[in-house]
């Protein structure tokens, strides 16, 4: 990165930001700043000052190309053990979870064992004659009109809710928004969908074919859809934002739906998932490019697990995560091989995931030397 990279917008946006004190800005075990300037790591930091300090707290990488150009942790993983989050820390990221969901479908096309054109009709038994139109392409991009899941999720009391339970609730329901391929609705129900189709299709549990056909591949080893493999030392728990601070919100009746949700990852191991997306190791180009690319009947505006954005002039992709205790938002631009991740173990009316997003707005003018414009100081 360049040495002038902070403009003065930039730096008016720096004074404008809390003031914190070195002490608060301490790196946390794991940090990585390679190739930063000292005002550009200050500049970073200023974006995540209420992250810092005895709470709930953040991880944040930015790679650009093959390298992790930063990697650091903020705050607390854990409040009760007065864990510090660093770049190893794992957090259930939530929606963030779909691109993973998308690339094990994706994976399975390019092997010839489902097509975008499959109905689930014919792909899980059960549904009616009804849902044909229903196919793989409108589940991936939110056509499919499927009813939300949220009634067995609200009346499930303490038990956790499934993907192979969202299917047999939609099977037992015959309405829909809109006749699938008319309209585009965001699903979390389509997702885990998705996710039985690959169970069926890879003749395994969604869980164990991520493990072996995506996590393992992209060398992501603390990775996992399963919250009981995730190791305790490393697990950042999730809070509420409450009026007299943080509450405990590590889990819902919807954190064992897996398909839309459920994939624990480290800043550092999304870095190596960057990697295998830029190297296209995961499935062909042409799929890679697809997941990318604004689908027809989206209203240019969602890929397969992507959300497709710009900028000014600068195109990128990008999603959000929200769930329990836990927010996050990772963007890409696949062109420039720039990514940048945010995970945050809060969750409250004073931390949304449009925050987020400005704040990995900002991180990637940071990465493209500002050709991906700086959002505005109001913006923050």
């Amino acid at each position: 990165m360049k040495p002038t990279l902070l403009s003065a917008c930039t730096l008016a946006l720096l004074l404008l930001l809390p003031a914190c004190s070195a002490a608060d800005l301490t790196a946390n075990q794991g940090t990585d700043t390679q190739g930063l300037t000292e005002e550009e790591v200050a500049f970073i930091d200023s974006l995540f000052v209420a992250y810092t300090g005895a709470a709930p707290g953040a991880a944040v990488m930015i790679a650009r190309g093959d390298d992790l150009v930063f990697c650091k942790g903020y705050g607390l993983a854990d409040l009760d053990t007065q864990r510090p989050t660093d770049c190893d820390t794992t957090f259930r990221v939530g929606s963030v979870s779909k691109q993973f969901t998308a690339m094990a479908i994706l994976r399975l096309v390019d092997a010839g064992r489902l097509r975008l054109s499959d109905s689930i009709v014919d792909l899980l038994p059960g549904f009616p004659e009804s849902r044909r139109a229903v196919t793989v392409f409108t589940l991936l991009t939110h056509q499919s009109g499927l009813p939300s899941y949220g009634p067995i999720t609200t009346g499930a009391a303490d038990r956790s809710v499934s993907d192979a339970d969202v299917v047999r609730y939609l099977q037992s329901r015959n309405d829909a928004y809109f006749p699938a391929g008319t309209d585009f609705r965001y699903s979390n129900a389509a997702y885990a969908v998705l996710a039985e189709i690959v169970a069926a299709r890879a003749g395994m549990p969604f869980a164990a074919y991520m493990q072996e056909a995506i996590f393992t591949p992209a060398g992501m080893p603390a990775s996992t859809m399963l919250l009981e493999e995730v190791a305790p030392a490393v697990r950042a728990m999730g809070y509420a934002v409450t009026a007299d601070g943080f509450a405990l919100n590590d889990q819902s009746a919807a954190s064992a739906i897996q398909g839309d949700g459920s994939v624990h990852t480290s800043a550092r191991d999304y870095y190596h998932w960057h990697r295998a997306l830029s190297d296209e190791r995961i499935v062909s180009p042409d799929r890679h490019q697809e997941a990318y690319r604004a689908q027809i009947g989206t209203g240019g505006g969602y890929g397969f697990g992507w959300r497709v954005a710009t900028s000014g002039s600068s195109s990128f992709v990008g999603h959000a995560g929200s769930t329990a205790g836990f927010l996050s938002y990772v963007a890409r631009i696949p062109a420039s091989g720039i990514a940048v991740a945010i995970f945050t173990n809060r969750r409250g009316t004073d931390f949304s995931t449009g925050d987020l997003q400005v704040r990995a707005e900002a991180l990637l003018s940071l990465a493209t030397d500002g050709a991906h414009p700086m959002p505005p100081p109001d913006a923050f």
